[in-house]
């Protein structure tokens, strides 16, 4: 029996693909769980709602947002038999800035405690938002690992297999055939592996700000100087950030270069669903 569980939870039906929308038969976010469950040899669950969010994509994501209001925890049909994992991997798609109300019925409901969590996040340029702590406020007895974000919509392909697999690594869990246990030699490494980790975290980052510019789906935040909600200064900074989002990730991640803006989130949310990935 394995000590490593992967929870995860998904929705197929019409989704978001970076910019449009498209009917499909598997969820993304089970894609990438059933991936990671084969490559350490790992036990699976799929967390599921007793009543789950409609098929239709505006509906979802509005059922999503009233339950996140709400603070609601929907019921689930159930919880894993066996308990005792040592580590966690939760695969989740990225719902209004965290997780999935249903994700908090489960870590509030089973048994945690001891346990190292690895938070995998699906989106489509929303990253991980504060889903890494609500997880930890709802696991005060877990170790929460470092997390990874991943659009939904490269699951599956190189690109994203390398990244979840480099990042599991990290974590020191090993995914060569036949040796499918965690590797705590491995851990004890996880701390040089880690910062190449959240470099590549930055450039993905980066990469995603790119293409939210390049296609015009701009974040439902605007800076704001003295106070006051400025949409030319945002325009003004898009060809900056297009240059930062193709520079390093040395200045990106440099302290020096953080500019002293605050934000402020504007009038429309719609912006901010359109990011949601299943």
């Amino acid at each position: 029996m394995s000590d490593i569980l992967v929870a995860y939870y998904s929705r197929a039906g019409e989704n978001y693909f970076g910019g449009s929308k498209r009917y499909i038969k598997v969820g993304n976010t089970k894609r990438a769980a059933e991936s990671i469950a084969a490559s350490v040899g790992a036990d699976i669950f799929e967390i599921r709602q007793k009543v789950p969010y409609s098929d239709v994509y505006d509906e979802c994501i509005a059922q999503a947002k009233d339950d996140l209001r709400k603070k609601a925890r929907p019921e689930i049909e159930g919880f894993p038999e066996k308990t005792g994992y040592r580590t966690m991997v939760l695969a989740y798609p990225n719902y209004w800035g965290t997780v999935p109300m249903a994700v908090l019925t489960f870590l509030e409901g089973f048994s945690t405690g001891g346990m190292r969590i690895l938070p995998l996040c699906t989106n489509e340029g929303s990253g991980m938002g504060r889903s890494e702590s609500d997880i930890k406020a709802a696991c005060p007895d877990a170790e929460i690992g470092e997390g990874l974000e991943v659009p939904g919509s490269s699951v599956g392909t190189a690109g994203a297999e390398k990244r979840i697999s480099d990042w599991l690594k990290a974590a020191g869990l090993c995914t060569a055939a036949g040796n499918h246990q965690r590797d705590d030699a491995g851990r004890k490494e996880a701390p040089r592996d880690m910062a190449r980790t959240r470099g590549a975290r930055r450039t993905s980052a980066s990469e995603s700000l790119l293409r939210m510019i390049q296609e015009s789906v701009l974040p439902d935040r605007l800076p704001t100087v003295s106070g006051t909600e400025s949409p030319d200064l945002l325009a003004e900074l898009l060809p900056a950030a297009a240059f930062l989002a193709r520079c390093s990730e040395e200045i990106i991640g440099a302290s020096s270069m953080k500019p002293n803006i605050k934000f402020t989130t504007a009038a429309s949310t719609a912006r901010s669903a359109s990011s949601m990935v299943l």
